[in-house]
């Protein structure tokens, strides 16, 4: 994982000539709007957001020639999220 710097995402983020706080940050960005979709007031806004970070991920896996398939999903479901939050949270 990112926060905590597994040798495969430093490595990820080495060969793609960013540095290790951009890692970092992306890591705990994912955290932040991954737990506001449990929160019904959040729901719209970070997965509008995390619909943002996941179609950045695409473009810097083809521009790096690497699979792109996990972020596509994920961006995809981040859309369909915003497009149509949970109406009945319990938590907030």
């Amino acid at each position: 994982g990112k926060v905590i710097a597994s040798e495969a995402m430093v490595s990820t983020f080495n060969n793609w000539g960013w540095p290790l706080w951009m890692m970092y940050l992306t890591g705990a960005l994912e955290i932040i709007f991954a737990l506001g979709l449990v929160f019904n007031r959040f729901v719209r806004i970070s997965a509008m957001l995390l619909s943002i970070m996941m179609v950045v991920a695409v473009v810097v896996h083809i521009v790096n020639g690497e699979t792109f398939i996990m972020p596509a999903i994920l961006a995809i479901l981040a859309i369909m999220i915003a497009k149509h939050p949970k109406k009945k949270a319990k938590l907030a």
